[in-house]
C-alpha cells in the first residue's frame, strides 16, 4: 500500500541555529536605541521650540512696550509745551527710566539674530534722536518760551525719528512673528514624528512581547519533553534491571514502551545469526502479518537497522 515516510533522528533535539535569534535581538535593540534617540531629539526640539516661541512673545512685548513708553514721553513733552506746567512732564520722566530698561531687554533678546540686531541698531539710534529732540524742546520751552520750542518741533526732526522708529518696530514684530511661525511648524512636525514613533514602538513592543511569550512556551514544552524523556529512561532502566531471560526482558520492554508512548501496537526484534527475529509482540494477534524475522537492509525495518535512524510512517 502507498505510504509516505520521513526520517527522524534518534535524539529528541537538533542543534538549533541561533543566528536569526541574534539578528532579531540586535535589530530590536537598534530600533529601540534609535527610537529612544529620536524621542530625545523630538523632546529637545519641542522644548527649544517652546522656549523660542516664548522668546518671540517677550521680544514683541518688549518692543511694543518701548514704543508705548516713547509715546508717553512724547505726550509729556507736548503737555508741557502747551501749558508750561512741570507736572505734565511726569510721564516723560517716568518713560525715560522705562525706555532704558526696555532697550536693554530688546538688545538681549535680539543678540543672536543678525536681522533683528541690524534693526535694533536703527531703533536705538532713532530712540536716541527722538529723546534728544524731546529734551531740547523741553529746555527751549523752559528757557525761551513756546515759540522757540515750537520752531524746533516744526522742523519734523522728531516726527521723522518717530516714524522711522514705528517702521523698524513693525519690521521687528514681523520678523518675530515669522520666526514664531517657523518654530510652531517645527514643533508640530516633532509632535507628529513623536506620535508616529510612539505607535511604531508600541507595535513592536507588542510583537516582541508575543515573541517572548512564544519562546517561553517553547522552552516550557521543551522542558516538559526533557522531563518526560528522562522519566521514561529511568522507568525503562527499572524494567530492564534484574536477571531476566531474553523473552521476559523483551516482553517487559514492549509492555512499558507501548504504555509510555501510548502506542497500540509494538514489537521487539533481536539479532540472531545475522537475521533479526521477533521476540515479543504487544497489541496485535500473532497472525496479524507482523514479520517474525527480517534481514538487515530488508524493507523499512531493515533500512532502519542499516541507517540507525528511526523511521516514522504517515498515511499508512
Amino acid at each position: 500500500m502507498p505510504m509516505n515516510h520521513r526520517q527522524i533522528p534518534l535524539s529528541p533535539q537538533r542543534a538549533a541555529n541561533n543566528l536569526p535569534l541574534y539578528i532579531g535581538f540586535a535589530a530590536a535593540l537598534i530600533f529601540f536605541v534609535f527610537s529612544g534617540y529620536n524621542t530625545f531629539q523630538n523632546t529637545v526640539t519641542l522644548r527649544k521650540g517652546a522656549e523660542q516661541v516664548a522668546r518671540t512673545h517677550d521680544v514683541i512685548g518688549a518692543i511694543e512696550s518701548l514704543l508705548s513708553l516713547m509715546k508717553d514721553a512724547e505726550s509729556g513733552q507736548r503737555g508741557f509745551m502747551l501749558t508750561g506746567n512741570e507736572t505734565y512732564l511726569e510721564p516723560y520722566h517716568a518713560a525715560l527710566t522705562g525706555i532704558d530698561a526696555e532697550l536693554a531687554r530688546v538688545r538681549e533678546f535680539t543678540k543672536d539674530s543678525a536681522a533683528q540686531k541690524e534693526l535694533f541698531f536703527q531703533v536705538e539710534a532713532q530712540v536716541a534722536s527722538k529723546l534728544s529732540e524731546l529734551k531740547e524742546t523741553i529746555q527751549l520751552r523752559r528757557d525761551k518760551g513756546f515759540d522757540a520750542a515750537m520752531a524746533l518741533v516744526v522742523t519734523d526732526r522728531g516726527k521723522q525719528a518717530m516714524d522711522g522708529l514705528r517702521t523698524n518696530i513693525e519690521a521687528m514684530e514681523r520678523e518675530e512673528r515669522r520666526v514664531r511661525g517657523l518654530r510652531i511648524e517645527e514643533m508640530d512636525d516633532a509632535h507628529q514624528v513623536a506620535l508616529s514613533s510612539g505607535f511604531v514602538t508600541a507595535g513592536l513592543g507588542i510583537l516582541l512581547a508575543c515573541a517572548v511569550m512564544i519562546l517561553i512556551r517553547r522552552a516550557h514544552l521543551l522542558r516538559k519533553q526533557q522531563d518526560w524523556s528522562q522519566a521514561g529512561r529511568l522507568e525503562l532502566s527499572a524494567v530492564m534491571s534484574g536477571e531476566k531471560g531474553l523473552q521476559p526482558l523483551a516482553e517487559g520492554i514492549i509492555a512499558f514502551l507501548t504504555r509510555y508512548l501510548d502506542a497500540p501496537v509494538g514489537a521487539v526484534f533481536a539479532r540472531r545469526k545475522g537475521d533479526f527475529e521477533r521476540v515479543a509482540l504487544a497489541g496485535a494477534p500473532l497472525d496479524s502479518g507482523v514479520p517474525e524475522r527480517f534481514q538487515s537492509g530488508e524493507g523499512l525495518l531493515g533500512r532502519a537497522v542499516v541507517e540507525r535512524i528511526a523511521q516514522r510512517l504517515d498515511d499508512v
